[in-house]
């Protein structure tokens, strides 16, 4: 598939991130993180006691797989139509045989058998982690890209606050496309943002200076966004220019480290292309000539 570099390392960023992330993914006590896995630098095997089991190296958290879920339909159905879509993810996460989070089995309760399009009412950042296909397919269309980013998002985190982040998320991946560092991005954008996301925006940018595990730690290591958002803009800011050591840096810090590490991998794979994202990553993702295809 002939895609603009920037737009590729987009979508191939968001799904190295999950691959990468999937070995300690929701491990908080970050000395087992060291003792387990030492300095990482390649994708690997969830340990034992995982919360994936069912899962290997190279595969995807619930995260990527549904993502990937969305990549497809896009292809398939070459537009968003959420009602379609609906039916697709039900389908799929009804006997999803990965991990299903709070979020999933709620929407599943309230989307099965019914007509509305909102899912669980979750505050989680994972909901803001699945839109690299949406963008992908319809860029530049911008108006189009938040229309569907929002819906797909409401299908699982009916949430003003998380949707808040997508619309956010999705502005600034949209200008770094077009030319800009994520740190000009954020910062364009930072002022458009409501209050509740300034706030958070604000301690991201006033830690710069500190390390990652203090800070991390320090915001909350878990999926709600009050804590995985300013950890993402953080993280996203203060290793810009280093795809890999962004994405180290995330899941040595522990807790969440899939959702935050796949806006992490959208926006720098934005910025760096293909070519910025470590080669033995690609090679290790099972998906990855289905992802390119």
């Amino acid at each position: 598939m002939m895609k603009d570099n920037k737009l590729m390392g987009m979508l191939l960023g968001s799904f190295a991130a999950d691959a990468f992330a999937l070995g300690p993914h929701w491990i908080y006590d970050t000395e087992k993180i060291d003792d387990t896995f030492g300095d990482i630098n390649t994708i690997t095997n969830p340990p034992i006691g995982s919360f994936h089991p069912t899962k290997e190296k190279g595969d995807f958290t619930h995260y990527g797989d549904q993502t990937l879920l969305l990549l497809k339909f896009l292809r398939e159905h070459r537009d968003f139509n959420i009602e379609k879509f609906k039916e697709a993810w039900l389908k799929y996460m009804e006997y999803y045989k990965g991990y299903k989070d709070h979020a999933t089995k709620e929407s599943i309760e309230r989307l099965r058998n019914s007509e509305t399009l909102e899912g669980s009412s979750s505050d989680e950042l994972g909901g803001a982690a699945r839109m690299a296909p949406i963008i992908f397919e319809f860029y530049p269309d911008k108006n189009k890209i938040l229309k569907y980013v929002a819906a797909e998002t409401k299908l699982t985190h009916n949430n003003p606050l998380v949707i808040h982040m997508v619309e956010f998320i999705a502005q600034i991946t949209f200008k770094v496309l077009k030319g800009s560092s994520p740190e000009e991005a954020v910062l364009s954008e930072k002022d458009k943002a409501p209050n509740s996301l300034k706030n958070m925006i604000d301690n991201a940018l006033e830690n710069l200076q500190n390390e990652p595990r203090d800070v991390i730690k320090n915001f909350g290591q878990s999926c709600g966004g009050v804590h995985a958002f300013p950890s993402t803009i953080y993280l996203l800011i203060k290793y810009q220019d280093d795809f890999k050591e962004a994405l180290k840096k995330n899941v040595l810090s522990g807790g969440d480290s899939a959702a935050r590490g796949m806006i992490l991998g959208m926006i720098l794979g934005a910025y760096k292309g293909q070519e910025g994202i470590p080669e033995s990553w690609l090679k290790d993702m099972k998906a990855y000539e289905e992802i390119i295809s």
